[in-house]
Order: C-alpha cells, then structure tokens, then sequence
C-alpha cells in the first residue's frame, strides 16, 4: 500500500475513532440517567441509546475492516456493499414489523432511521477515504480537501468573520417610498 492510500485510511480510521468515542459517551451518559430514574428517563432516552449502540455496531464493524484491509479497495467495496445493503433494506423492506410485541416494532423503525444515516455517513466515508496527502503527485487533481461540515460540524471558511449585519428593515422599500409620496 502506497503513502497515498494510507492516508485516506488513516483519515477514515481516525474519524471513526471520533464517532465511536462520542457515540459511547452518549451510551454512558444515558445509561447514568437509566440508573438514577429508570421509568422516567427511559421513556426520553430509549431512542437515543438504542441508536447509539446501533451505529457504534456499524462503526466498529467498518473500523474492523479497515484494520484488516490490504488495499483501500476492499475498504470501498465493503462501505459499497453496506451502504447497498441499507438502501435495499430502505427501499424494498416493510416500514413496520408486524409484532404483537411494540418495542420490537419500534426498534425496527429506529434501525431504519439509523440507516438513513449510515447511508449518508458511507458516501462520506468513501469520501474521505479517497483522499490523497495534501502535497502529493495526485493532490493538486482534487478540487477540494475533505470537510468533516456534512457531518454536522461547520468548516472555518464557513464561519461569518466580524460582525453580523445590521437586521432587516421590517417593511419592505417599496412599501415605504408609496406611503411617504
């Protein structure tokens, strides 16, 4: 494996690191929760933990991969056949799971919910894993560097610089001019 396709998996690798170690911080935080008031907050966190623990599953499972990957075109072709795998499960599954049971039902809408978003994460993560070494032969072929903003953190250059701009006048010009005529 080259210098080049190290670094976008070791990019890869490092931001899952990120996303498992927040995603288990909010399975901590959560289960003190349960432990102090169980009914209560069971009812309010249910949903996040069992997300929570959803996603550090897929991500610990892609991580595995990474770990064990030669080349980072078994990485691709891994993030490809899970991110179809939950497109085909989206697309042509039952929304509802006919159990007489309802949490498990619910349990399987919050597993749709969380592909959803593995769907998206995998686009970025194939993304990042193509990356290349600013400075490399090849970086100068890519437009632009890998943000982490469509996962939910805003980039620098994005950031307003100075202060913001004065509010909007609340009647439109147009408005004005015709009444003061």
């Amino acid at each position: 494996m080259t210098e080049e396709e190290k670094y976008g998996m070791e990019r890869l690798a490092e931001y899952l690191d990120m996303r498992i170690r927040n995603e288990e911080k909010s399975i901590k935080e959560n289960r003190d929760k349960l432990d102090r008031d169980y009914l209560y907050h069971f009812a309010w966190n249910g949903e996040e933990l069992f997300k929570s623990h959803f996603m550090v599953k897929r991500y610990g499972e892609l991580r595995q991969v990474i770990r064990q990957a030669e080349a980072p075109g078994e990485v691709h072709g891994y993030i490809r056949h899970k991110r179809e795998e939950c497109l085909k499960e989206l697309v042509s599954g039952s929304i509802r799971r006919r159990s007489t049971d309802d949490i498990f039902n619910l349990a399987h809408t919050y597993r749709l919910e969380c592909m959803q978003r593995l769907v998206k994460d995998y686009a970025g993560f194939e993304r990042l894993l193509s990356m290349k070494a600013p400075g490399s032969p090849s970086s100068p072929l890519q437009t632009t560097y890998f943000c982490a903003a469509f996962w939910r953190f805003t980039c620098a250059h994005f950031l307003p610089a100075g202060k913001p701009p004065p509010p909007r006048p609340r009647k439109p010009l147009a408005m004005i001019s015709s009444t003061t005529c």
